[in-house]
């Protein structure tokens, strides 16, 4: 397999937490899902071949409380053992609301989609173990920064994710993210 087809095999699917989260038992520790789903094929007009755009479905319980969120990330490789990924602003449906799932994500125009003003380019590359790692610091405002920390094995995700403001952590937790695989 090449390690582009590699690098996706890994990424897509759905993920949880569960086993970490039941060894934590902490109300400050979420148990938390990722669907991640490749959204390539409604997107028309692609300029290059070797590109994915993938669709990130997250439900978090943390303190009894639900919450849903949703990204949209392209990836395209820059070498065999680099992967760029961008976050682009997620499209709005026909009633003017915006994507959130699969389910109602739109047939879209390249053109259309809209890079994330808050999220600075990352790039994966793959170890000598096969994984795929990543650090990546972006500026989201005035002394504000976004830190993602990511670590990609064929049945786990490792998702370090943190927010600074004037240098004081606001979000984020003691230790990454463990998503396994679900089967």
């Amino acid at each position: 397999m090449d390690t582009w087809k590699e690098f996706l095999s890994y990424l897509v699917g759905n993920f949880d937490n569960r086993q970490q989260w039941e060894e934590k038992k902490s109300e400050d520790f979420p148990f938390a899902k990722h669907k991640n789903t490749l959204v390539t094929d409604k997107i028309q007009q692609l300029p290059e071949e070797k590109m994915a755009f993938l669709l990130e479905e997250n439900t978090y319980l943390l303190q009894g409380k639900n919450k849903t969120s949703a990204h949209l990330f392209q990836f395209m490789p820059i070498s065999e053992n680099k992967i760029k990924m961008y976050s682009y602003r997620l499209p709005k449906g026909t009633d003017g609301k915006v994507i959130k799932t699969v389910a109602t994500f739109p047939t879209i125009n390249y053109c259309e989609l809209q890079k994330s003003s808050q999220f600075e380019e990352a790039i994966f590359e793959r170890t000598d173990e096969g994984h795929w790692t990543t650090h990546s610091v972006s500026q989201t405002g005035k002394d504000r920064y976004f830190v993602l920390n990511e670590c990609f094995t064929p049945n786990q995700l490792q998702v370090d994710e943190k927010i600074y403001a004037h240098e004081k952590l606001i979000f984020g937790f003691s230790e990454p993210i463990l998503y396994d695989r679900q089967i």
